[in-house]
């Protein structure tokens, strides 16, 4: 696996010895657990070693953090020291993370062309972003362990029902059975009603006067005297569509134009929805590798 060529690799500076020790220490844990068959495999072995060296900062830091707590007077070169390890540990994380999903930005873009690829289900679209919000915005962050999430879901399908006398479904996807009309997530304080079509599609009146009704809808009920509790976790709302297209007229066209013009609704076609994102987590493993050198080449003038 060219453990130690990739794990000086990793963590070039002089100032992070223990680390690379405790990545080689991790790999050669690892490496004990694997049979001979599984060692002349060059992806287990690339993913043990990927584990080893992801790990190897968080586990330096666990031990750095447990010998300051048992010190009286800890030196503020150990607090430094735990701040560095943290820093480190915070970038491999992301960096793994941002990896992954540029994985994932690449498969759905193979994939979102295909015919029997859906817009609801649990293997549509929608379920794609409940699981992976980061798509519509890379700083939005899984909300699916959210309680305060959940009781609006189920309290805005009680309302919309009692409103229109039609019924609604946020489901978190847990129901194969149900097919959720539209993605509610949150950040920010910020309940985000997400709508997404296939790639290629063409917005019609009949489409957006649903969203219309959910806008209207929704603002009714964060302005219920009776949903203060909500309009605590939830101050206002927004409403994302993903449409390639946009095909309206008359009302369903002014009224379209006047969520845009007053910020209630942002429409990203399927280009720009999966090249932002990509874009995004593109620069931070760049300005990872530019801190890392950056590190290197301080040491070296030292």
């Amino acid at each position: 696996g060219d453990v130690e060529n990739r794990i000086l690799n990793e963590y070039p500076s002089k100032n992070v010895v223990d680390i690379r020790n405790r990545a080689r220490e991790l790999a050669e844990t690892f490496g004990k657990t694997i049979s001979i068959q599984e060692a002349e495999d060059p992806d287990i072995v690339k993913n043990f070693v990927n584990l080893s060296i992801l790990l190897a900062p968080h586990v330096t830091l666990d031990e750095r953090m447990r010998k300051a707590v048992e010190e009286d007077d800890t030196p503020l070169s150990v607090l430094s020291g735990i701040l560095r390890t943290a820093r480190i540990a915070e970038l491999s994380s992301f960096g793994r993370i941002a990896e992954e999903r540029l994985k994932v930005i690449e498969r759905l873009d193979e994939v979102k062309d295909c015919e029997k690829t859906l817009e609801i289900g649990p293997d549509g679209l929608q379920n794609l972003i409940e699981n992976a919000p980061w798509l519509i915005d890379p700083e939005w962050a899984p909300v699916t362990a959210n309680q305060s999430l959940t009781n609006l879901r189920k309290a805005f399908e009680v309302y919309y029902r009692r409103q229109t006398g039609c019924s609604i479904s946020l489901s978190n996807f847990d129901d194969p059975n149900r097919k959720p009309d539209f993605v509610l997530a949150s950040q920010d304080g910020i309940a985000q009603i997400v709508e997404i079509k296939r790639p290629g599609h063409s917005l019609k009146n009949d489409e957006m006067r649903r969203i219309v009704s959910y806008h209207q809808n929704m603002k009714a009920f964060l302005c219920d005297p009776g949903n203060e509790e909500f309009k605590r976790h939830f101050q206002d709302f927004h409403i994302t569509l993903v449409c390639d297209d946009i095909a309206l007229r008359n009302s369903e066209l002014a009224a379209y134009d006047g969520y845009v013009n007053s910020g209630k609704l942002t429409r990203i076609t399927w280009s720009v929805f999966l090249a932002r994102t990509e874009r995004v987590h593109q620069d931070f493993l760049k300005e990872m590798q530019r801190q890392r050198s950056l590190a290197v080449e301080r040491e070296n003038d030292g």
